[in-house]
């Protein structure tokens, strides 16, 4: 691991408290962990909760081995079994850990259908939920607007709120990102953490906010009332070496192109059919 690398890593793993809680639900602390993050296209949602995951799995790999020590000696065990880790902007292609924990991440060209034949295996064999702990990374890939798309993304959308159901009555962790919470199901958003991202001077903020109740006097009668107010925070450096790496990046940008064509096919399609009922000419 250079230099680079080793700076995102370390700083997820001393102070993102969203890498914490991962690496307590991959070891089994917790049975269920679901987050849903916000924010404007662009503010870096996809590469904290990559960051977070990765760092997450790297520390859980040391944990089930009993590797001892602190975080070099992780990383050095990890890299004898895997290889040399790469966690920077300017990774160029997957290291070993992308590789081999490849599945979890939703956010390719192909991960549409391959999502689909995931949640087809959770539903044929519902009995392995007990002994694997599953993993969703749904990059802008769930949206109540989907639904009305029809087609492949209608059955997307379906699947989805059957296996998060199916997960969610077992064991694992789902970590998707939208641009506003309106894009999530409902029963999505009440069984997961809220996390919404803004930018700072120097960083970007993520927090996690929940309704806290409050009493107030108001003209000597005092009474309740709830207000948000942040549970807990992330505070991600605006360092370039923090972004999303090159390769992720290529393969989510693929991913966008290819629905949009999807949804752009399926629109022109339905323009020919009405012309040709109304008998337009050609």
């Amino acid at each position: 691991m250079d230099d680079k690398s080793w700076e995102v890593f370390s700083y997820y793993s001393d102070y993102s408290q969203l890498a914490s809680k991962l690496f307590d639900a991959l070891i089994g602390v917790k049975q269920f962990y679901s987050v849903a993050v916000v924010g404007t296209p662009g503010i870096g949602k996809t590469s904290y909760l990559y960051y977070a995951l990765k760092t997450a799995l790297i520390r859980a790999l040391c944990h089930n081995s009993h590797v001892p020590g602190d975080i070099d000696n992780c990383i050095r065990y990890i890299e004898e079994h895997y290889g040399e880790l790469c966690m920077y902007r300017g990774c160029g292609k997957p290291d070993g850990i992308d590789e081999k924990y490849r599945f979890i991440y939703y956010t390719g060209v192909g991960d549409l259908k391959r999502f689909l034949s995931d949640v087809n295996e959770l539903l044929e064999h519902p009995e392995v939920l007990g002994r694997r702990r599953f993993v969703l990374f749904m990059d802008d890939m769930v949206s109540k607007s989907s639904y009305q798309l029809g087609g492949e993304m209608r059955e997307l959308y379906q699947a989805f709120k059957e296996a998060f159901r199916l997960i969610r009555l077992a064991s694992g962790v789902v970590l998707m990102t939208a641009i506003h919470k309106n894009y999530f199901p409902d029963e999505v958003l009440s069984n997961s953490e809220f996390v919404v991202g803004r930018l700072g001077y120097e960083e970007v903020l993520f927090e996690r906010w929940t309704y806290a109740r409050y009493y107030k006097y108001w003209y000597g009668d005092g009474y309740y009332f709830k207000a948000l107010k942040p549970l807990w925070e992330d505070h991600i450096p605006r360092k370039g070496i923090f972004g999303l790496p090159e390769w992720l990046e290529k393969e989510i940008n693929e991913r966008k192109i290819y629905t949009l064509k999807s949804v752009l096919g399926r629109v022109l399609r339905g323009g020919k059919k009405t012309r040709k009922a109304r008998g337009d000419v050609e």
